[in-house]
């Protein structure tokens, strides 16, 4: 169909062919059978005023060569999906609107702005995908395991929400985004693959796999519910830790990185336990730990940039703190609830101003 294509009533058929829609695609009435091959769309797609769109388990491929708008009566599912637009194009979909993909959602080229994306089989995103907008991508409403595959993509910048009754999403490949991460149900596996979050990281259930690779965090961690098992490698976290509600954080023999770039209050339920700690950032830059409250070092603690202030930090392992250390506040630092000999390394450092105070059965 090289010019629009409008269907009011009756049933289309569309087959096992190929099929292609050069112009607009708009569907008020009637039943839409997909061909069970490929449908080619080239322009807007519109289904709001009524009528029925079987996609007949076929391929659905966006290949607009302008800006475009796909608008639905709340949802259209598709059991494939291809955005593979002729240049970085965008697909926006209304803000109160969800595309679904049963099956394989495959992103080739092109953005997506607006509205939600909901996949519900494994996702590809190839290396010339321009994230581009506002889009919301969801993995819900499944219970398969899925995969997550952005290759040597690193431009996503829009929102990801795993919030599965059952199964896993696993990263098949480094995963790199500017936004936001939201895990509210089901399992998000990292593997052996490094993992940048550039947005606020929030887990209210579900469980954090986390793998042998880093996981770094350039920005917030909110753990409400559910299990975040951490790496065995290093994570790093540029901003506040928030672990007050509920919710178990499994440190995995990791090294925990603090790696400010701002001043920073970590919030637990009573403590939280790591087993290796860094205390670094680009600047002298404060964490705070809440009063009341402590931050537990079961093994190494390295202090090399920025300072403590408020609450305690306890000390069950070797100590060291650099000559660009900054105390600066009214933090405790304890050695208690170890029986191990400790070190407490100052190296070049003449500046600790905060309460000292040694407490040990043994050691």
């Amino acid at each position: 169909f090289n010019s629009s294509f409008n269907q009011s009533s009756g049933t289309f058929n569309g087959g096992t062919n190929v099929m292609n829609h050069s112009g607009t695609f708009t569907l008020s009435g009637g039943t839409y059978n997909a061909t069970s091959n490929n449908t080619n769309l080239s322009n807007s797609f519109t289904h709001t005023a009524g009528g029925t769109f079987n996609h007949s388990n076929g391929q659905v491929t966006a290949n607009p060569n302008a800006g475009v708008t796909w608008d639905f009566t709340g949802s259209e599912t598709f059991n494939n999906f291809t955005l593979s637009a002729l240049s970085n194009w965008t697909l926006t979909i209304p803000a109160l609107d969800t595309l679904i993909v049963a099956t394989t959602l495959t992103l080739t080229n092109g953005a997506l702005s607006t509205g939600t994306v909901e996949a519900r089989g494994n996702v590809s995103v190839g290396i010339n995908f321009d994230a581009g907008g506002t889009a919301n991508l969801k993995f819900q409403n499944s219970t398969v395991d899925q995969s997550l595959d952005f290759t040597t993509y690193t431009g996503w910048n829009t929102p990801i929400t795993i919030n599965k009754a059952s199964g896993k999403v696993a990263l098949a490949n480094n995963f790199t985004t500017s936004a936001a991460f939201t895990l509210q149900s089901g399992t998000f596996e990292q593997g052996t693959f490094s993992v940048t979050i550039g947005g606020a990281f929030n887990q209210s259930g579900g469980t954090v796999t986390a793998g042998f690779n880093i996981f770094d965090l350039n920005s917030s961690f909110t753990l409400s519910g559910g299990t975040f098992n951490a790496t065995s490698s290093t994570m790093s976290v540029t901003g506040a830790w928030t672990h007050n509600v509920g919710g178990t954080f499994n440190h995995n023999n990791s090294l925990v990185l603090a790696d400010l770039t701002g001043h920073s209050t970590w919030d637990f339920m009573g403590s939280e336990n790591f087993y290796n700690f860094t205390l670094s950032g680009t600047s002298n830059w404060i964490l705070t730990v809440t009063g009341g409250k402590t931050l537990v070092v079961e093994n190494t603690m390295t202090l090399t940039n920025g300072g403590f202030a408020t609450g305690t930090v306890e000390a069950r392992g070797n100590v060291s703190a650099g000559a660009n250390f900054d105390a600066g506040g009214t933090a405790s630092f304890k050695f208690q609830n170890s029986t191990a000999d400790q070190n407490f390394d100052l190296t070049g450092y003449a500046g600790w101003n905060t309460p000292l105070t040694i407490n040990k059965a043994s050691g």
